[in-house]
């Protein structure tokens, strides 16, 4: 069965595992460029539609849904860190 790109969007857009680690991901990249933040958490839900559509993830975590995974959003296989600090890091410094 196809998931609609839209459905698995906001499922992402959502879970709070993946937004913990797109927090501390955001946390460690505004310390690296001494750029203010605020809250990290608070940072990562202001910009979750923006990682939630993020080229690739959506693709990513249809994958993992249909293989099975349960806790994607825990997952680094699933998207890495390396993912998260791919879409963070212009964010943060604007580049």
């Amino acid at each position: 069965m196809a998931l609609s790109e839209y459905h698995v969007g906001s499922m992402i857009q959502q879970d709070p595992n993946l937004r913990k680690r797109v927090a501390a991901c955001a946390q460690q990249e505004a310390t690296a460029a001494t750029v203010v933040i605020g809250d990290p958490e608070v940072w990562a839900e202001e910009h979750s539609w923006g990682y939630a559509m993020a080229p690739g993830w959506v693709g990513k975590v249809s994958t993992a849904i249909t293989d099975g995974v349960l806790e994607w959003g825990n997952d680094p296989a699933v998207v890495s860190d390396g993912d998260i600090r791919s879409w963070v890091q212009p964010v943060i410094t604007g580049g």
